[in-house]
């Protein structure tokens, strides 16, 4: 029971990102490649915080996509890609969707 308890307060303090890291940890995701803007450093430093995801940084979208693409054609395990908002992020928009088919595809 004092277990549940804690779960239940350290879950009623998480902050989004932290939230949305957890989510992802908990459905299996444990990688997320990642080239981050200022915007997403909550984002990042929870990345940090939270245990179970392993973080890789890249120097541009193209790389996170293709990274994250490579890893779920590999492992069969879906991946969490963090790309800056921004124009590019609509040009990359078609590959990063990609990693998702491929890995619900196995």
């Amino acid at each position: 029971m004092t277990q549940e308890k804690n779960n239940k307060q350290q879950a009623e303090s998480y902050n989004g990102a932290e939230t949305l890291v957890a989510t992802l940890v908990e459905n299996g995701v444990e990688v997320c490649f990642a080239n981050p803007g200022t915007s997403e450093m909550h984002f990042v430093s929870a990345l940090d915080r939270i245990p179970g995801m392993r973080s890789i940084l890249c120097l541009f979208e193209g790389v996170t996509t293709g990274a994250a693409d490579g890893y779920a054609r590999m492992t069969g395990k879906p991946a969490c890609t963090l790309l800056h908002l921004g124009p590019v992020s609509q040009t990359v928009w078609p590959i990063s969707i990609t990693p998702v088919n491929q890995a619900h595809r196995w």
